[in-house]
């Protein structure tokens, strides 16, 4: 049900669902924006911390993609929450030109996601579930919240961002809640990272790549 809320409650000019690439490249032009109009904003994610896919952080595997194409570069190059800057940051910038390959690792691009989640400070509201969406008379929204606490909360916003990314869904009708259906999402936290560290002996059927 639609619970009225005060006149005098704060009013976010944006709030984002979700702390995924979209809505944290959206929240650094908000912040690097000299547009007053966006300086009150929110992330909300359910989460305990932002990550980038963890379940598919295998040893050794690559983006294929450029390393240009973060968050932010392509917009303004300058920025200081690219993932050049980032490299910079932790002494590793030499390292990752000299390495041959443009692409970052997986991992590397995970650890750039929480640099750039732990820059943006308590913009980012994380154990924060949506469970309901609601308009005002006046067209502002009505966002209630529940933390992994109990707690419940409402924020207002005149306008809602929602990025929340894919469903995992399986191809032909396979369960995934088999035992040996695995999702790629899912893929270490269900096998073990142990298991893929050294030489691996395993047959390995991927019907379809994410």
């Amino acid at each position: 049900m639609f619970q009225k809320v005060p006149e005098n409650f704060d009013i976010y000019d944006f709030i984002a669902v979700g702390a995924g690439p979209a809505n944290l490249s959206l929240a650094i032009q908000a912040t690097e924006s000299a547009d007053s109009r966006t300086d009150r904003w929110l992330i909300l994610e359910k989460e305990q911390e932002v990550r980038w896919h963890p379940g598919m952080i295998l040893p050794g595997s690559r983006l294929d993609t450029h390393f240009v194409k973060d968050l932010v570069s392509l917009k303004d190059p300058t920025s200081r929450f690219s993932f050049l800057n980032y490299l910079a940051d932790q002494g590793r910038i030499e390292d990752f030109l000299n390495c041959g390959n443009t692409s970052p690792y997986r991992a590397d691009f995970d650890r750039y996601i929480q640099w750039v989640a732990e820059k943006l400070g308590d913009r980012i509201a994380t154990s924060t579930e949506v469970v309901s969406i609601d308009i005002e008379d006046g067209g502002d929204y009505c966002v209630t919240v529940v933390t992994t606490t109990g707690d419940s909360k409402i924020y207002r916003a005149r306008n809602i961002v929602v990025g929340v990314g894919f469903k995992p869904r399986a191809i032909c009708g396979l369960d995934l809640t088999h035992p040996r259906v695995i999702h790629s999402s899912e893929f270490l936290e269900k096998t073990g990272p142990s298991r893929w560290r050294g030489s691996v002996s395993r047959r390995i059927a991927q019907p379809s790549s994410h």
